[in-house]
């Protein structure tokens, strides 16, 4: 017994060990990304940061919504314009919003209250009065910030906006409808439908249907020669660039030389904003509270190039009237009342 417990013994250390399981195979790692582009062919960016497999599909329906259902691919692809980093202001922080599923600067932004204040090729975000890219108005019910202006509906074959009701006018009553200098063209009054029908300096709105200076701006960008010209934000003209100053002498009465700029500005130091900052999109709006029918805001600043927003809670019914007082000289504003 004792050999034969060694002959086993020995054969139990001469087995040799068991093989180890093949791995899993676990699949192809996610890759980290930004934008679609960051993938590879067939994958999307996700809204976690990582590609994923685009998911086959037969109707919009079934794709995120800012995609659609390509039919011959019968995959989801984004909408030209459209993005998924965010749905809501609060994911895109401090003075920025959220439009289209993208974080806009709200800096940045031209400020509208219509779609005619806006370039060819944007419209007015209804939410937030910014200029965004132009992307119909049938995804509204996802989009509210491409419902269509008020006195509006949405085209149900071409998603496009359209006035609602009668026309504005019609040639046999362009007389009565419509205001002195004005005509009507396509059931609206206009003053323009080309540049031939304004004065000399003057181009035509094509959106508006208005004339307007050849030479407004409201950016520096929008000036022909945007190297030798700046926008004067007081007159919305383009103007020459001043040559830099070395002293006072160069400057106006009013001004004083930054010698270190080149730039004339006022005796009392360039613009500081007031308290209020940073309220520039309607997401930082300040907000107002009357304790009685009427508000005062005292010392209120707002510097070139800045915009200023402030919110009143009002029940229906309620009336709001808003004056501004003690403007300085020359001093030129726009003020919306948006709803």
């Amino acid at each position: 017994m004792r050999g034969l417990s060694s002959a086993l013994l020995l054969t139990l250390l001469a087995c040799p060990s068991p093989t180890p399981p093949a791995p899993v195979d676990a699949g192809p790692v996610a890759l980290p990304c930004v934008q679609n582009q960051d993938c590879n062919d067939g994958e999307r960016c996700s809204q976690n940061g990582q590609c994923e497999v685009i998911p086959p599909c037969s109707e919009d329906s079934e794709c995120a919504r800012y995609e659609y259902c390509s039919r011959h691919e019968q995959v989801c692809r984004t909408r030209d314009g459209f993005g998924n980093e965010c749905e809501e202001d609060a994911q895109c922080g401090l003075s920025r919003f959220c439009a289209l599923g993208l974080c806009r600067d709200a800096g940045e932004g031209l400020p509208c209250a219509r779609r005619a204040d806006c370039p060819v090729g944007q419209d007015c975000d209804q939410v937030h009065f910014y200029c965004i890219p132009s992307v119909g108005c049938d995804l509204a019910e996802l989009f509210p910030e491409t419902a269509c202006e008020p006195g509006e509906n949405c085209h149900p074959v071409s998603g496009r906006c359209q006035r609602d009701g009668a026309a504005e006018c019609t040639e046999e009553t362009q007389i009565q409808d419509c205001a002195s200098g004005e005509f009507c063209y396509e059931g609206s009054c206009v003053q323009c439908v080309s540049d031939e029908n304004c004065g000399p300096g003057l181009r035509c709105n094509h959106r508006s249907g208005f004339c307007e200076s050849e030479n407004i701006c409201r950016r520096d960008e929008d000036c022909d020669d945007s190297e030798n010209q700046y926008c004067d934000l007081i007159t919305r003209m383009c103007l020459p660039r001043p040559d830099p100053c070395t002293s006072d002498l160069h400057c106006s009465f009013s001004e004083r030389c930054d010698v270190i700029t080149g730039l004339c500005e006022p005796l009392e130091g360039p613009c500081r904003d007031d308290i209020h900052e940073e309220n520039d999109s309607f997401a930082s709006a300040t907000p107002l509270v009357f304790e009685t029918d009427q508000l005062r805001m005292d010392h209120l600043a707002l510097c070139p190039d800045d915009d200023d927003f402030f919110a009143v809670f009002l029940n229906r019914g309620d009336r709001l009237e808003a004056q501004l007082t003690d403007l300085r000289d020359g001093a030129r504003i726009d003020v919306y009342l948006v709803a």
